[in-house]
């Protein structure tokens, strides 16, 4: 019995470093640490976008209306980083088609297009750059009204008659804006990015014809996303 034991333990200690030299051991990676990552968000921006808005116009003679438009627009701007807080300028200028007509029938609004001119701070997040914005707001504003030659008959909506006229009043708005937004880096360069405005448009002057004069104003609120690149 104790040379079958002897024999065993000879022939496991010479076997074992046989075995060791054919498995094939791994080497264990550590787990990096889960960290975001500081990226660059210096220089000079460009985005296109597109998206949608609403703007409430509202007046000193009752023809109080919503207006929803989508939008399209481009902006640019500059900013530069300290550390992960980031600064920045922008420019942007939106298109719409903002319309509606008064309840009387023959009064039409327009807001023909919105711009900014802007402030950010941002905080470098990573690959993502959450934002606030703030500074000059500016809208073009227009009112038609449309002078009967005769009575029509309203009861499918306003149809201009022959002879019929229209005059316009056209003037800018100018007010304050402040939005928030988010940029996502797809690569070094372009990046995605979603962004809300609300303007606040002051109260500016028109005339119809001979009419007396009214003041109007209103407030626009804007959600877009684009793709920009930093150059």
């Amino acid at each position: 019995m104790r040379f079958w034991t002897l024999s065993l333990t000879l022939f496991s200690s010479a076997l074992a470093p046989a075995l060791g030299a054919d498995l094939i051991v791994e080497d264990v990676q550590p787990v990096p640490e889960l960290r975001l990552e500081r990226q660059g968000w210096s220089g000079v921006s460009a985005v296109v976008f597109a998206g949608g808005g609403r703007v409430a116009g509202d007046d000193t003679v009752g023809w109080d209306t919503q207006m929803r438009s989508f939008i399209s627009g481009a902006s640019a701007g500059y900013d530069m980083q300290f550390d992960r807080i980031v600064f920045g300028g922008h420019v942007e200028g939106i298109a719409g088609n903002f319309e509606d007509v008064a309840y009387t029938g023959n009064v039409r609004q327009n807001a023909e297009w919105l711009a900014s001119v802007t402030a950010r701070l941002g905080y470098d997040a990573g690959r993502f750059m959450p934002y606030v914005s703030g500074g000059l707001g500016f809208g073009k504003y227009k009112f038609t009204q449309v002078q009967h030659a005769e009575l029509a008959d309203d009861d499918i909506g306003y149809i201009p008659l022959a002879g019929d006229r229209e005059v316009t009043d056209t003037d800018m708005l100018y007010g304050w804006v402040a939005g928030a937004g988010v940029e996502a880096k797809l690569t070094e360069n372009v990046f995605l990015r979603a962004d809300y405005k609300h303007f606040h448009l002051y109260d500016q002057e028109f005339q119809l014809a001979d009419g007396q004069p009214f003041k109007a104003g209103g407030k626009a609120d804007v959600v877009d996303l684009g793709i920009g690149y930093r150059f």
